[in-house]
């Protein structure tokens, strides 16, 4: 059996089409339905802005006071997305946790220290990794409402070998910096509602704003834009807008 992570390159064979916007960063992924499936547009809480068809999502660790915990990704579905009522969103895993030490030409592989990725809701959630293997899918928050409407974030925490989120500072043990990723299908518990295309998350860890784009757009290669996306997005290919958050102390799930 080839190694999961394989997985996460064989997923985006097949994104080409229909036609999706280059990556966003610090935005929420917004689910709806069409034709009986989940696609995955980008949508910006600060701003309003939304972009149709985004396949890849990027967040970055850096907050000083909590280094290795994000509160993302976060869902957005607005009313009328046509998400089935009383229902839950979750997720579905498709590869392992991948690491790329932001040197040279881009090159995802094998996480190198035993770097683990929690994702996390109240008391559930998922530890992706090397080698992990196939996931079980992922239910969480509230129920979707009448409308189609629900907006729910998951917890990140990016864990060293020693299986924690806690900076070396602490307890001397830490996430090596550089960028990693996953890809998952967003999801419906109504399982009449077909799981969206692939997606990619990508995390960046201490690498510049220049490194971090081109992990985006690595993933972003078999995607080619419309022209419409290209001036939605503006220079650069990217929705920028970044999340900030009150300091915490660390922890290993919030919901």
């Amino acid at each position: 059996m080839k190694p999961f992570y394989a997985t996460l390159v064989s997923t985006l064979s097949f994104l080409a089409t229909p036609p999706a916007h280059a990556g966003v960063i610090d935005v929420d992924i917004l689910p709806r339905v069409e034709n009986s499936q989940i696609v995955t547009n980008g949508y910006d809480d600060a701003t309003g802005t939304e972009a149709p068809n985004v396949r890849v999502y990027a967040w970055e660790f850096d907050d000083p006071a909590d280094p290795f915990f994000i509160s993302d990704p976060g869902f957005n579905a607005p009313a009328g997305s046509d998400l089935p009522s009383g229902k839950k969103i979750g997720v579905r895993v498709l590869s392992d946790l991948l690491y790329w030490n932001g040197i040279g030409p881009v090159s995802f592989g094998p996480t190198p220290n035993q770097e683990t990725l929690r994702l996390a809701f109240g008391s559930g959630g998922l530890t992706l990794g090397t080698g992990t293997g196939p996931l079980p899918d992922f239910f969480f928050g509230p129920l979707i409402q009448g409308n189609g409407a629900v907006h729910v974030h998951l917890s990140s925490l990016l864990n060293g070998a020693d299986g924690n989120n806690v900076p070396a500072s602490i307890d001397g043990v830490e996430s090596t910096p550089g960028l990693y990723a996953y890809s998952l299908s967003v999801i419906a518990s109504d399982h009449a509602i077909l799981p969206s295309q692939p997606i990619v998350i990508v995390h960046n860890v201490g690498q510049d704003a220049v490194t971090l784009q081109a992990a985006i757009d690595h993933f972003d290669a078999p995607f080619v834009p419309e022209p419409a996306s290209l001036l939605l997005l503006g220079a650069g290919g990217l929705l920028v807008r970044r999340k900030r958050y009150a300091s915490r102390i660390w922890r290993t799930a919030r919901p």
